[in-house]
Formats: structure tokens, C-alpha cells, sequence
């Protein structure tokens, strides 16, 4: 099965009843890949940078605004992530879709957004909105002269959409085994790593061990987000 930050870390935070236990009745095998998201701001907003944004969530009197393409999805957490690591006020503006938020944002009726790249880079190659930062831990080929948000001023932040693959619980350790081995050799091949780019993610196989440590992390990491938030399914 597909496995997801959604899936695994977030929606057993948002929803008093799931079907599943996501630390309990999986095996993990591998994460496929992940990829960053990108900062951008309406092209008339008055701020060129990260730092020129936070200071304006600080000064201004009413909350800076920004969309997402609806509730618990990756944009609207990393856009709680950044109000709490940036230490600044936001208002959330929930869309039917990354397309309505992007509109939105290109009108100005928000002030920025975190979405994924095949979303607002076509935007921000034509000049409509700006790119203030990705949100990674280095650089992306597709926006090379535009910093991350730790580099632009906001230690510790870092937000990577996530995607892997697990098996049922009870699945023999020789089988896991086998499976990760078999897609980690294609993780690894050149054409694997260019159509994760096409994309702007990485291929990025982990052992069963190591994914199912890293699948806890996330867990815990967005349970205290949501928490914090007050983040609730409508």
C-alpha cells in the first residue's frame, strides 16, 4: 500500500475514528521519495524576502492571510509551521484546491501561500507571484537563486511532502526485506531521479528500520503542530 503523510501522520491527529492504527498495523517497507514545497507572496505584496514577510506578520495589525487547498493538507500544515517557527500571526483561508488558492493568492486576496511546485511555479516564472523561499533543507534546481526558509531566516524550519510503501503488519521480515531492496535499486537509477525532479521531489529509499523510525517522528512532529493549531476535520 501507498502510505503518506496524510495517511500516517496527520489524519489520526484530525479525526476522532480512523480504521487503522498507523504505528500498529503497518510494515513499513520504504519511503519513495519527498519534495519541498515553495513560499511565494502575491508580486505586489511590498516584501522581497522571508524576513521582510515575517516583519510585516509582525507589524501589521490585522493577521497576514494565507491559502491552502483545504484542511489538514500539506500546505495548510506548513503554513501553521511557519506561523509557529516564524513566531508571527496567520489566518488560514481553506480552498476547494491548490488552483482556487493560487487564484486567490495571484488576486491578492491573500498574502502568501506554501504549495507545491507544479502548482505555483508556472506563476512564478510569468511574474505573477513571488518566490520568497522553498522549504527543504538546500536549494531546488528548479528555483536555484532562491534560498530556503532556514537559509532566509527561520532556523529549524523544514517541511517535506513524503510518500512510501507498506505492507500489512503481519508480513514476513523476508518478504519487507526483499521488497525494499527490489525498489531501492530503482530509487537509485538516474531515470528515477529525473522523474522525481521533473516533479521537484528526490527519490529517497530508506531501510524498513530507518522508514519506520522516520514514520514516528513525523507522527509525533504533527500531532504537537495540529495540537498547537487546533486543527479539527470539518
Amino acid at each position: 500500500m501507498i502510505v503518506h503523510q496524510g495517511t500516517i501522520a496527520v489524519n489520526p491527529h484530525i479525526y476522532a475514528r480512523l480504521p487503522y492504527d498507523p504505528l500498529a498495523d503497518f510494515a513499513p517497507i520504504t519511503r519513495l521519495g519527498f519534495g519541498p514545497l515553495v513560499l511565494a507572496v502575491n508580486a505586489s505584496l511590498p516584501v522581497k524576502t522571508v524576513k521582510d514577510l515575517v516583519a510585516l506578520g509582525k507589524e501589521r495589525k490585522a493577521p497576514l492571510a494565507f491559502g491552502s487547498p483545504g484542511i489538514g493538507t500539506p500546505p495548510h500544515l506548513a503554513g501553521e509551521l511557519f506561523k509557529i517557527d516564524a513566531g508571527i500571526p496567520a489566518l488560514h483561508v481553506p480552498y476547494r484546491g491548490g488552483g482556487a488558492a493560487a487564484s486567490d493568492l495571484i488576486a491578492g486576496h491573500v498574502d502568501f501561500s506554501i504549495e507545491g511546485m507544479n502548482v505555483l511555479l508556472p506563476h512564478i516564472q510569468a511574474g505573477r507571484l513571488r518566490a520568497l523561499a522553498t522549504t527543504g533543507h538546500q536549494r531546488v534546481a528548479a528555483l536555484p537563486d532562491i534560498p530556503t526558509v532556514q537559509e532566509a531566516g527561520v532556523p529549524g524550519y523544514i517541511f517535506r511532502g513524503w510518500v512510501g510503501i507498506s505492507a500489512p503488519v503481519a508480513t514476513p521480515r523476508a518478504v519487507v526485506v526483499k521488497a525494499y531492496e527490489a525498489i531501492a535499486q530503482v530509487l537509485g537509477t538516474q531515470e528515477a531521479r529525473d522523474w522525481f525532479g521533473s516533479v521537484g521531489a528526490d527519490p529517497g529509499a530508506q531501510t524498513p528500520e530507518a522508514f519506520s523510525a522516520f514514520i514516528r517522528e513525523e507522527y509525533e512532529k504533527w500531532g504537537r503542530v495540529i495540537q498547537a493549531a487546533g486543527i479539527r476535520a470539518e
